[in-house]
């Protein structure tokens, strides 16, 4: 494995060398299905292996890495049916969160300004859109007051993480991901709940399609 790794002071805590691995593995630069080992990543980062190995439990817990008995901690690698699944679920959560809100008096204030961030973000820097895009869909949910289902959410937003990375080269114009979540936060702001949960269904089975067949 090549150093794609800043080494960070001897005093760097374990928040910021998982902060370190999570970036690099949502940027792709730590590969699905890549073996990662305490004393190469401790090496690079300038650290013992204490720290890294407080860091990947964290990251473990978050779903962003995985154990393996006598094998060692990897970076998930997703199958078709892992995919299908994990936005079969996200279906549920949203469509049911989007539902809730265009019938209730709930503040979209929240909502409106995830979308605005969304929209201003740079074009060329993928990793923010996803940051941006995940906390669109993880307001969406948490703005129906319900703790339940944003902890849902919170469950699945890691494997989304690493979907996305998948999903760049489908958006060459970075304009249409913007325009389906701006066309999915305006129904709900019409409190239209028919148009909102079609185009979240739309959406996710769009996303499934791409990760699977590619584009059509």
């Amino acid at each position: 494995m090549g150093d794609v790794l800043e080494p960070l002071r001897r005093d760097s805590t374990p928040e910021r060398i998982a902060a370190q691995l999570r970036s690099g593995i949502v940027s792709g630069r730590l590969a699905a299905g890549q073996a990662l080992r305490e004393v190469e990543i401790a090496r690079q980062l300038g650290v013992s292996r204490g720290p890294v190995r407080e860091a990947f439990q964290r990251l473990i817990q978050e779903g962003l890495l995985e154990a393996h008995p006598a094998r060692g901690v990897f970076v998930p690698q997703l199958l078709a049916e892992d995919i299908a699944d994990l936005y079969l679920a996200r279906g549920a959560v949203e469509t049911a969160a989007a539902r809730l809100l265009t019938s209730s008096g709930c503040d979209l204030a929240d909502l409106e300004e995830a979308l605005a961030e969304l929209q201003a973000a740079p074009a060329d820097d993928w990793n923010v859109l996803v940051s941006l895009d995940l906390n669109l869909h993880e307001v969406l949910v948490r703005s129906t007051g319900s703790k339940r289902l944003a902890r849902m959410f919170g469950t699945l937003a890691a494997e989304t993480r690493l979907c996305m990375v998948a999903l760049e080269s489908f958006y060459p114009e970075r304009a249409d991901l913007v325009t389906e979540h701006a066309e999915i936060v305006q129904a709900i702001r019409r409190r239209d709940a028919d148009v909102a949960a079609a185009l979240l269904e739309r959406h996710m089975t769009d996303s499934v399609r791409r990760l699977a067949n590619g584009p059509s």
